[in-house]
């Protein structure tokens, strides 16, 4: 929040220059920006101020990064700790069905709150997502229609013309800082769509009509759910089923038991599909170590990713590897260096399926609610421009971070294997 002194001084700084209405909420925000780097007022004014107006009259600067306070180091351990839900609410129209009755059991000390509809609990109003993440309640529902959606425009499609994806899963057990989840979603609570039959039985139908490339892990982590669902496995046998059916599921888990058995089902299911290997594709979202332990809680290590991908491969199963978001954090250059040296200490080109690479950009109303949720994220609180609604680095940056990363990966791997998002 701004004080009543760097109030008076922002508008002071406002009235001299002369800025207009926009130029004052730019230099608002940057203001706040400086403020979560932790660097007094004034100290932030000498050192900040004049850059911000050469960026707006020449472009000629980036702001760096000065000294700032760590934030507290989170947990990574690649055990993942599921939560313990202490309430259920489960409408009634889920009450009877078979997944229902076997959550209800893992979870029996529970208290079950029968309820209408879970927009009535998910959806309502003056919610504390940060507050709700620390013990979230669990929502079990039917998901009605749509069951499938098309691709969003801030999502890599891979060149596929039929890009969906769905969402068995609302909310994640990760409490990664920068997710736009938070922006999303009014509440961190989970729903559980146990209607996974109805969503099978949609997608039977699209792909009578053409092939399909589907996303089944955006909004949540589905992996890291495994052991309690066992989606995954039903995905991949599904996919076995239907050979022009592409299924990308998203991760940052490590290599857990569940995956080990996910893998043992792919490998058994291969030997009669050898495509399967190709259309059920696993895809590590990998960030520096550094990155990983500050703003991604509750998520494996970089190294227990990497693992995790390495056993895929160890099995001639080529793997994809997510530099999406690219975070413009302090060393960025050095931490993404060190990264992508690691990835290939785990895994040679012949191992990749491919690579992708995109800046970190978000909805713009997203980003107002998720700056509300974390008022001190130096990541959330950067002074992002807009471009048709999305909020991203400016052109300069986003161009340096992109070409940087870009050419490290191809002292490794060929362009080819490359895909970058643009906005």
């Amino acid at each position: 929040m701004i004080t009543e002194e760097e109030g008076t001084l922002l508008h002071s700084i406002a009235e001299t220059f002369c800025f207009s209405v926009t130029m004052t909420e730019q230099l608002k925000q940057l203001f706040l920006y400086g403020k979560t780097l932790q660097l007094p007022i004034y100290q932030y004014y000498s050192d900040s101020f004049y850059l911000f107006i050469e960026q707006k009259s020449s472009q000629k600067e980036q702001i760096h990064f000065t000294k700032r306070r760590e934030n507290n180091t989170l947990n990574s351990s690649n055990n993942l700790l599921l939560p313990i839900f202490h309430h259920i609410y489960v409408e009634t129209r889920a009450l009877s069905h078979p997944r229902t009755i076997q959550l209800l059991k893992h979870f029996s000390k529970a208290k079950i709150i029968e309820i209408k509809h879970y927009k009535d609990v998910f959806n309502r109003r003056h919610q504390n997502f940060i507050v709700q993440k620390n013990s979230p309640a669990l929502i079990l529902a039917l998901k009605e229609e749509p069951f499938l959606y098309p691709g969003a425009p801030v999502c890599q499609n891979f060149n596929q013309k039929y890009f969906y994806y769905t969402s068995c899963v609302m909310n994640c057990i990760f409490d990664c800082q920068y997710c736009y989840l938070q922006g999303m979603y009014p509440s961190a609570n989970l729903v559980f769509f146990v209607n996974l039959e109805d969503i099978f039985s949609e997608l039977e139908k699209m792909l009578k009509e053409h092939p399909i490339y589907l996303c089944i892990s955006y909004d949540t982590d589905l992996l890291a759910l495994e052991s309690l669902l066992s989606y995954c496995e039903q995905w991949l046998i599904f996919t076995s089923k239907h050979p022009t059916l592409t299924i990308e599921l998203r991760t940052k888990c490590a290599d857990t038991p569940s995956f080990k058995q996910l893998l043992e089902l792919l490998k058994e299911l291969s030997d009669t599909d050898h495509s399967l290997k190709h259309r059920f594709i696993f895809a590590f979202t990998i960030s520096p170590e550094k990155v990983q332990k500050t703003l991604e809680q509750k998520t494996s290590s970089f190294t227990g990713r990497l693992r995790a991908a390495s056993l895929l491969a160890s099995f001639q199963f080529p793997v994809r590897l997510c530099l999406d978001p690219l975070l413009y954090v302090e060393n960025w250059k050095e931490q993404y260096f060190t990264l992508i040296k690691t990835i290939f200490s785990f895994l040679s080109e012949e191992n990749i399926r491919d690579i992708s690479v995109g800046t970190f950009r978000v909805s713009k109303e997203y980003l107002k609610r998720m700056r509300k949720q974390r008022p001190d994220s130096y990541i959330l609180q950067y002074p992002y421009e807009t471009k048709s609604g999305v909020f991203q680095y400016e052109e300069k940056l986003e161009k340096e971070l992109l070409e940087t990363v870009i050419g490290y990966l191809s002292n490794y791997i060929s362009s080819e294997k490359i895909f970058v998002w643009k906005g």
